[in-house]
């Protein structure tokens, strides 16, 4: 069962957007103090709200940080790399496989390791 801010797509849970209000808004970047939260450049009319824990529908204050485009962009893109660290590319197949998961060799099924097993 998904709640009211998740869809499924693809067998995936993807989260939906909800817009961050006008007045939050305001108050982080009065808490910012008009500056970027990265490079603490001053940013002009053009500025972006980042959610720090990665969820777009938790719009809390403490999880809100301004940004200049530029730092967002980075951020995101630092984000998509880390993501991309969690698996690996098996060699034969051309399989992503996740973190903690082996291929078992007779079935070719994607098995889970135990915890004693797991070495990166």
């Amino acid at each position: 069962m998904t709640r009211d801010f998740d869809i499924l797509l693809f067998g995936k849970r993807e989260r939906r957007r909800k817009p961050v209000s006008t007045s939050y808004q305001k108050e982080a970047l009065a808490r910012a103090h008009h500056k970027c939260q990265r490079c603490h450049r001053q940013l002009g009319a053009v500025w972006h709200i980042h959610h720090k824990d990665g969820n777009p529908s938790n719009n809390r204050l403490g999880n809100l940080r301004v940004l200049c485009p530029t730092c967002h962009a980075e951020v995101e893109h630092e984000k998509r790399i880390e993501r991309k660290k969690r698996y690996y590319i098996e060699p034969i197949t051309g399989r992503r496989i996740p973190e903690g998961y082996y291929i078992e060799p007779l079935t070719g099924r994607l098995v889970r390791k135990k915890k004693e097993e797991i070495s990166w």
